[in-house]
């Protein structure tokens, strides 16, 4: 891979970027299952 735009600042952001989104969802799915356990 010698395409480098700017290289290990942009990979980490992406690597940031997607580790956020993944806490998110998983925060988001243990919420519905909370909600989806005290409601059935």
């Amino acid at each position: 891979m010698s395409y480098d735009w700017s290289g290990a600042r942009r990979r980490r952001t992406i690597a940031t970027v997607i580790g956020a989104a993944f806490l998110l969802a998983a925060l988001a799915a243990t919420v519905a299952a909370a909600v989806a356990g005290s409601i059935f």
